[in-house]
């Protein structure tokens, strides 16, 4: 899949919301306990379980090496006894600690393009579930594989150009696929478009039960979780206040701008991947939210700032008008094409320069309600101060 993550994850869209909105209930009110147990951890790769079946060897350094490795053939050669770090170092591989700039491994020259992770365990016993493995925040794209296998991938690996994509990354990795007389490999490769710093940059790298990894993910490495719920009340409560009070319709514009910051925080979450829908629809909508941030807001302001739009001077009726057109134009825009970057390079273009004349329109209008001493203005300037 281009421009995204591919998952083995397939399941019906109701069992998906219903998931989602379980996992949003448990990492809120479940007690720490139950995130998953530390059974095995070091700097490199967190193991979550109930403390039964206990990875060995989790507190060994990644290894990093130059270009692209043949997964298959490393596989095979990693199942003896005798495949140890030693080993490998003879064949040109580095040990690094991750999450970290694999850049700034030694091993890694700044002519190479592409450079593959390397990390390796053994199960004691067979596990009871499927695991997810989430490799933090990753820059460029990659390739994962377990035991030689493709579990998931994320950019389009030929690509000429940078594309727009997530850096978190999860892969579902099926019980089946465990060794537990064996060594068990993971394998990421990575391919950068630019010279800088590049891989594993930061969070953790959790490998356990999906709902063990993807709990601790939102507890520990996901900030969002927490300000979801905060724009979902404030959302239904000007819903609420319209209701009662329908002859104000800016309750319900800033109702719906926050019901719209309440989504795009979920899609810009780990939350979407448990939806298990593809990838660019989920960032087509995240786009169109996005977008439309502030042609809402800057809707409410009017409404609630000017009473009368004929209030307004002509040409600030006319500039606000005009956003309004180009705002759509984008939206319509982002609804008919396919390819993420085309809408990033909407946002760098057009989207950030209208927001940019939004927010000059709308200080305007705040100062000159300002000078006419009006509570609700100077509340509102101080709460932007602030």
């Amino acid at each position: 899949m281009k421009g995204g993550s591919s998952f083995l994850i397939r399941t019906p869209f109701v069992g998906n919301l219903l998931q989602w909105f379980l996992l949003l209930c448990l990492a809120i009110f479940s007690p720490f306990h139950v995130f998953g147990q530390l059974t095995e951890s070091s700097n490199d790769l967190i193991f979550l379980d109930s403390g039964t079946s206990v990875p060995q060897n989790l507190n060994e350094s990644w290894l990093v090496t130059s270009g692209q490795v043949n997964v298959l053939d490393l596989d095979a050669v990693a199942r003896p006894d005798t495949f140890d770090s030693t080993a490998l170092e003879r064949q040109g591989w580095a040990p690094v600690r991750v999450p970290a700039a694999a850049e700034l491994a030694s091993v890694i020259e700044s002519s190479h393009l592409s450079f593959t992770y390397l990390k390796r365990f053994r199960f004691p016993e067979v596990p009871e579930t499927d695991f997810l493995l989430s490799l933090g925040q990753i820059s460029d794209r990659d390739r994962t594989f377990f035991n030689g296998r493709l579990i998931g991938q994320t950019g389009d690996w030929e690509a000429q150009q940078a594309q727009a994509y997530d850096k978190p990354r999860f892969y579902h990795i099926p019980k089946e696929w465990v060794q537990t007389d064996q060594i068990n490999t993971i394998i990421v490769e990575v391919r950068r478009y630019f010279s800088d710093a590049s891989g594993i940059l930061q969070g953790s790298v959790y490998l356990g039960p999906t709902d063990l990894v993807m709990r601790r993910f939102f507890l520990l490495e996901s900030t969002q979780i927490w300000v979801m719920p905060c724009y979902l009340v404030i959302s239904i409560t000007f819903f609420f206040m319209y209701w009662k009070r329908p002859q104000q319709v800016e309750y319900v514009v800033f109702g719906l701008f926050t019901l719209f910051l309440c989504f795009y925080v979920s899609l810009r979450s780990p939350l979407r991947y448990v939806w298990g829908l593809d990838f660019i629809f989920w960032k087509r909508m995240e786009y169109l939210l996005c977008f439309s941030f502030g042609s809402v807001l800057y809707w409410f302001l009017e409404l609630f700032l000017v009473r009368d739009r004929s209030q307004l001077a002509s040409w600030q009726r006319r500039l606000g008008q005009l956003c309004h057109l180009l705002t759509i134009g984008v939206l319509l825009t982002v609804l008919i094409t396919s390819t993420p970057l085309t809408w990033f390079w909407l946002f760098n273009t057009i989207v950030v320069f209208l927001w940019g004349i939004y927010s000059i329109l709308a200080l305007r209008m705040l100062v000159a309600r300002i000078a006419l001493r009006d509570t609700d203005s100077i509340w509102m300037a101080f709460v932007l101060v602030c």
